[in-house]
């Protein structure tokens, strides 16, 4: 398929960067999806990767070499057509976290000379390995890396797990656009809240975890109250959707071999005090509806 307006083709990316699971299921791709493939992301994502090929994917790879012996990969577009493009970087399965990144480009690999570029556009793919492309928090996958890596240290160690309470009626209400407004809100006021220098992570849609490094734990308390005071002054501040986390939370002296138990104990405080908020809500409208009955009654 030939671009259809030069001037088009130069105003977006040339790179189409795909990020797949082991089975070929499509977990990322960038927005310019729909101008080379003609499909928008939120139409891929979620989908399996043979959709777009014409050669079907496996573990071993994806492409083909072409008459030059260039390594270039053959895609289907949503009318059918075909679009050849040339592969620039591809990283073979990571087992360890079941993941694949691919890095296409209609530009020939014969044309990078430039060291300093082939260093940009591995640095961009080691960037979406290690970070979530919506918030840019870390990833699950960062995540567990430093959580195996404290496993085997000793440093004084603190989890704070954030699980946001109302996603889902966000997404269903306002639309899953508004639900992804709040989650990157969400992303900024942790970063506020308790600095660069801790790694916070986006772990699920909802759920968040933030790892704090050689840390007392009155620090970490102050950690802790820094996101309820600050959730508490963009609810009461901002005319948008008001926000509410639930927050769980663990502490330990001693790292080694005390990972698991220590996220468990952080991860089971988180649900406790979901289940308190919801046990409150819960009698908040038994209280209403017993009013509401006495007053009929009257």
């Amino acid at each position: 398929m030939e671009p259809k307006d030069n001037s088009y083709q130069n105003s977006i990316s040339r790179e189409l960067i795909i990020e797949i699971e082991l089975d070929g299921t499509i977990q990322f791709i960038t927005p310019n999806s729909s101008y080379f493939l003609e499909y928008e992301p939120v139409e891929l994502i979620g989908k399996n990767i043979n959709i777009i090929l014409e050669n079907d994917f496996n573990e071993k790879g994806l492409s083909t070499l072409n008459n030059k012996g260039a390594p270039e990969t053959i895609l289907i577009t949503k009318l059918g057509n075909n679009v050849i493009m040339d592969t620039i970087i591809y990283n073979k399965m990571n087992k360890e976290n079941n993941k694949m990144t691919i890095l296409l480009s209609m530009i020939n690999i014969t044309k990078y000379k430039d060291i300093h570029r082939i260093n940009e556009l591995e640095e961009r793919l080691n960037y979406l390995e290690n970070n979530d492309p919506l918030t840019g928090l870390y990833n699950r996958s960062h995540f567990e890396k430093e959580f195996y890596k404290l496993n085997k240290q000793n440093e004084k160690v603190g989890f704070i797990v954030c699980d946001l309470d109302n996603l889902k009626a966000i997404n269903n209400i306002n639309g899953h656009r508004k639900g992804d407004e709040i989650i990157k809100k969400i992303a900024c006021l942790l970063r506020e809240s308790v600095g660069e220098e801790h790694l916070i992570s986006r772990v699920d849609g909802d759920e968040f975890t933030i790892l704090l490094k050689d840390i007392h734990r009155e620090e970490l308390n102050n950690k802790i109250n820094n996101i309820k005071e600050l959730i508490r002054q963009y609810n009461f501040e901002s005319d948008e959707i008001s926000m509410e986390l639930s927050i769980g939370y663990s502490y330990s002296e001693d790292s080694f071999g005390n990972m698991d138990n220590v996220f468990k104990e952080a991860d089971d405080d988180m649900y406790l005090d979901k289940r308190q908020k919801n046990s409150e809500l819960l009698r908040e409208k038994i209280e209403k509806i017993s009013k509401e009955f006495l007053y009929i009654q009257e």
